[in-house]
């Protein structure tokens, strides 16, 4: 709110926005309260084959999503130059937020959740995914020149900001301390790791 409330200023104020500018703080906070917030949804017990398994899933999937992000829109921005120390720090910020959002990501959809927290966090991940195309859109359409505002980029932004309310909706429902929320104590079993599919 307090983002798009200081964009709106800098639209209608000045007709520009300076890069970087108040804008961007609220929104690179964004990034790191999001991830917080994530991993602040509860784990079961699980054996160590199944917390390497995770790991392993988890590193798959940064690594492939960091390579796509890499490629797209943070080595572009890195080469492109003419840019002070400043505007590069917050240009390449953009994207690592995005990486951190992907592991995110990757945690709420590999680790086990109670099962009233699974339809808001079913929303939430929906909204992340949005996010995130959003934002590599946004920046590989800045690196060429084709960004439009209003267009379906801010679309995209637009959804992922509405999951993300009907998703808190969603989830004063869950009351807890309830038997369906809790943790089950129920001791996993160990299987063991296969790093074939991994490697």
């Amino acid at each position: 709110l307090l983002r798009d409330t200081t964009m709106s200023v800098y639209d209608f104020g000045l007709g520009t926005v300076p890069f970087p500018s108040l804008v961007d703080p609220p929104y690179l906070a964004f990034y790191v309260l999001m991830a917080l917030a994530l991993s602040r949804v509860p784990l079961a017990p699980a054996t160590k084959s199944q917390r390497t398994r995770i790991g392993l899933d988890l590193a798959t999937a940064i690594l492939g999503g960091g390579m796509a992000i890499w490629y797209l829109v943070l080595a572009p921005t890195v080469t492109e130059g003419g840019r002070s120390a400043l505007q590069m720090a917050t240009s390449i910020a953009y994207p690592v937020g995005d990486v951190v959002l992907l592991a995110s990501l990757g945690i709420v959809v590999l680790r086990w959740s109670p099962p009233t927290l699974r339809r808001p966090l079913g929303f939430i991940v929906a909204g992340l995914s949005m996010f995130i195309v959003a934002d590599l859109a946004y920046g590989y359409a800045l690196l060429h020149g084709t960004y439009t505002a209003g267009g379906p980029i801010d679309t995209l932004w637009i959804g992922a900001l509405a999951l993300f309310a009907f998703a808190a909706t969603q989830q004063r429902e869950a009351r807890p301390g309830t038997r369906e929320t809790s943790i089950p104590l129920r001791a996993p079993t160990e299987r063991k790791v296969s790093w074939l599919p991994f490697g």
